[in-house]
């Protein structure tokens, strides 16, 4: 859980990077954070498969890791990288990596993409007003899917009904 979280995040702070290196004209480092940025994405969609296959087996346990996992993240960077301290607030202040990007873009989505439902996230202990705006969003979603398909199958017959002569009795017609 834990793993797929970080590969998320780290995904994420590259391509905010990315976008932040582009506007700076600096191509050739755009394109290595593109690079590097969907191999984080693809980290993340190995370890969310392993979190959804618990999610299965082992639901209430699962989620209860959810939140435990949720509560204590940390980037590794901040063990990691020499000066965090003023090197995370160069990041956040920038907009790269912030609190915020952190719930809208790792914690809500991940909840989303797992599929958690509304009382399986009240009864770990979720916020009630986190789990409601989660899952309000899914099922938002899936009311919107519903919306835009439609039913591709229509009864048309074969052969119209003929017509019936205006002011003349034909044998369907005539009684």
């Amino acid at each position: 859980i834990y793993t797929m979280i970080q590969e998320m995040a780290t995904g994420l702070n590259y391509t905010n990077l990315r976008r932040r290196v582009e506007t700076e004209g600096d191509e050739a480092l755009a394109r290595t954070l593109r690079w590097v940025s969907s191999d984080e994405s693809a980290h993340y969609n190995f370890f969310r498969k392993g979190v959804k296959a618990f999610l299965q087996l082992e639901p209430d346990e699962t989620i209860a890791d959810l939140k435990f996992v949720f509560q204590h993240f940390v980037m590794p960077a901040h063990a990691l990288i020499p000066d965090w301290a003023s090197r995370g607030e160069t990041i956040e202040s920038s907009g790269i990596y912030t609190p915020k990007v952190y719930l809208s873009k790792i914690y809500r989505p991940v909840l989303e993409d797992l599929g958690v439902t509304r009382q399986q996230l009240k009864e770990a202990g979720i916020a009630g007003r986190e789990a409601d705006y989660v899952t309000d969003k899914r099922e938002a979603a899936e009311i919107e899917a519903k919306r835009a398909t439609f039913n591709r199958t229509v009864l048309v017959p074969a052969f119209p009904p003929p017509l019936a002569p205006v002011g003349r009795r034909t044998l369907a017609t005539a009684g």
